[in-house]
């Protein structure tokens, strides 16, 4: 099992985990245009599953509040109709009180080549303006 971290980003709304048909070659080499097949190895990758957030809900570490995930740092908005997510109707602040983290296992085989995407958009709520990932 690996571990996919999200760490001190500012928000992001849909992430995804794709194995690639055929890919042998070896990570730092691969096609970044490569087509992923296969399902999304995330659960709940946009967010939609949990505790209804209204506008946003902070979550705290070992809360439940949010399916599928764990926040292992900090404090983390779940954010619902405060802005538009880019998928679904919600995204998440990683920096909700404090700068927050969170993870969850992934099943990977060894030696398979993985996409992994995700949209990600600064919180214009707060400073600083431009924001570092």
């Amino acid at each position: 099992m690996r571990t996919v971290r999200a760490l001190l980003l500012s928000s992001f709304a849909t992430l995804a985990i794709f194995g690639l048909c055929g890919a042998t070659a070896a990570p730092s080499t691969v096609d970044a245009t490569a087509a992923p097949c296969g399902p999304n190895l995330i659960s709940n990758g946009s967010f939609e599953h949990g505790t209804d957030p209204g506008s946003y809900h902070t979550i705290n570490v070992d809360s439940t509040d949010l399916d599928d995930w764990s926040v292992t740092k900090g404090t983390v908005d779940v954010v619902g109709t405060l802005w538009p997510a880019s998928a679904g109707a919600r995204s998440i602040d990683l920096d909700g009180v404090s700068f927050g983290a969170i993870s969850q296992e992934v099943k990977t085989d060894p030696g398979k080549t993985y996409v992994v995407t995700f949209d990600l958009s600064g919180n214009g709520y707060g400073p600083p303006t431009v924001k570092t990932m």
